[in-house]
């Protein structure tokens, strides 16, 4: 199982996170945070929400790969000044916009406050969403708290049920052991 995208508001997900400028005309270099960065291709509008959540949506002019980063020129944003204004934005688009996710991928937004449950018996909610590089990892809090990190991999995760609003995992040994 691997999760999907990333994001805080339920119409947009979050495909990466503006690092700095890139050149001296107001290029943005880009940090992919999704599964599928081919979708930064075929951008028409984007919407950097800054740390503090101000939200702006631009016109995307150009987009290029720049190693394991993306370029992107946006009407509106045209000096290195103003893409330092917006560093560590997160760089979102329309849901809708984009491929549509394969079997057993989620939005990581979708994942946050679902029930876990194991065996029949809820061990917490879905607090929040990390990315590692070995895998996804969910961070279920406990009624008394307690946070787990679950691994988001085919081995604990039995099924989402994002109708039902569950989780159902598979408690290894060791899994809940600290």
């Amino acid at each position: 199982h691997r999760v999907g995208l990333v994001t805080e508001n339920s119409d947009r997900v979050t495909i990466g996170r503006v690092q700095r400028p890139h050149g001296v005309k107001g290029e943005i270099r880009v940090i992919p945070t999704t599964d599928f960065p081919e979708r930064f291709f075929d951008l028409d509008t984007i919407v950097l929400t800054t740390k503090a959540g101000v939200s702006t949506q631009f016109t995307a002019e150009r987009v290029r790969a720049l190693g394991n980063a993306v370029g992107i020129k946006v009407t509106g944003i045209d000096t290195p000044e103003a893409v330092k204004a917006n560093s560590g934005a997160a760089v979102e688009v329309d849901r809708n916009q984009g491929p549509e996710l394969p079997d057993d991928t989620y939005h990581h937004a979708d994942l946050i406050g679902l029930r876990v449950e194991t065996d029949g018996s809820v061990l917490g909610v879905v607090e929040e969403v990390v990315r590692y590089p070995a895998s996804d990892v969910l961070i279920v809090v406990t009624e008394q708290r307690k946070k787990h990190e679950i691994p988001f991999v085919g081995d604990v995760i039995r099924q989402v049920d994002l109708e039902a609003g569950v989780v159902h995992i598979d408690v290894l040994p060791g899994l809940l052991d600290y």
